[in-house]
């Protein structure tokens, strides 16, 4: 039996960092407010935005009666995933339900992550605007047949 793995897919938050490209969307900002030998304790104020780096949406952020992030469950969260890699798709392909109907031999896994590596491509325009993405019949579709969590995957990661 293979050992569980735990799989870091998030990306550093550092000032300067790349977000959304809007005018009202915050930069990250990190000042230091305690010091060590001044304070005595070393504190830091955080400023972000909602889609900073790796974040997830909240069924409110698009549906408006739609449940905000604190309701969600935890274990929905965490545990085994299956990881689809469509790494090698074309900038603003569109993910079908055949797609998922390939890759998956026709069945829904309840946790799936999909892996796109469109990391490599943070610090360009491309980051944002070209990136592959979930077309909403595919999504209907995993989720009528009983997937609870869909991670769409930016991050480099490999499985071993």
């Amino acid at each position: 039996m293979k050992e569980p793995r735990i799989i870091d897919l998030t990306l550093e938050i550092k000032e300067g960092m790349q977000t959304f490209p809007t005018p009202w969307h915050p930069f990250v900002e990190i000042s230091q407010l305690g010091r060590h030998g001044i304070k005595n304790r070393e504190t830091r104020k955080i400023t972000l935005g909602t889609h900073t780096g790796t974040h997830m949406d909240a069924p409110r952020h698009f549906v408006p009666d739609g449940i905000t992030i604190d309701k969600i469950p935890l274990d929905i969260l965490v545990g085994p995933a299956t990881v689809v890699d469509f790494s090698d798709v074309e900038p603003f392909y569109k993910i079908t339900v055949n797609d998922f109907k390939n890759a998956l031999n026709n069945s829904v896994p309840k946790k799936l992550i999909v892996r796109f590596d469109w990391d490599k491509h943070i610090g360009t325009t491309k980051y944002y605007i070209d990136h592959p993405y979930l077309s909403e019949k595919a999504c209907s579709w995993l989720v009528d047949n009983g997937c609870i969590l869909i991670r769409a995957s930016t991050k480099s990661f490999f499985c071993f």
